[in-house]
């Protein structure tokens, strides 16, 4: 067997005749291996079916995702069926220049502790908001 062999394919990679060196957790047994790290909660997102919102709300948040970003009142993302939207406090004005189907789908957010609402065409539908014909 060739010495380079036996110093491992990550030797040969980086050219050096220095012996191979993984990284500790990968040469521990699995008994050894330290735990996974907890990772605490970064925030929460509610699926909403896009039914809950008008075609003259899609309209406009679509509007905002295409080059009228700076016209939103709140942060808005478009995705290949609906929208991510923030439910971040805000004030009063931009609050009333949401349409209402969408504020009342925030404060529903807000309520429950919802950080973020992904509206999707295959999203559920939930008995506490409206539901619009598109």
């Amino acid at each position: 067997m060739p010495s380079s062999a036996k110093r491992g394919l990550a030797s040969l990679l980086v050219g050096s005749s220095m012996p191979a060196r993984t990284h500790p957790e990968l040469r521990s047994r699995p008994a050894e291996q330290s735990p996974t790290p907890a990772i605490g909660v970064i925030g929460k997102y509610q699926l909403l079916s896009t039914a809950h919102l008008s075609m003259n709300t899609g309209l406009l948040l679509d509007s905002w995702c295409n080059g009228h970003a700076h016209e939103a009142p709140t942060t808005v993302a478009r995705n290949a069926h609906g929208w991510f939207l923030s439910t971040r406090s805000m004030s009063a004005d931009c609050e009333r220049a949401l349409p209402g189907d969408l504020m009342a789908a925030i404060l529903f957010a807000r309520r429950r502790g919802i950080d973020l609402l992904h509206f999707d065409c295959d999203g559920p539908t939930l008995p506490q908001l409206l539901v619009h014909d598109w």
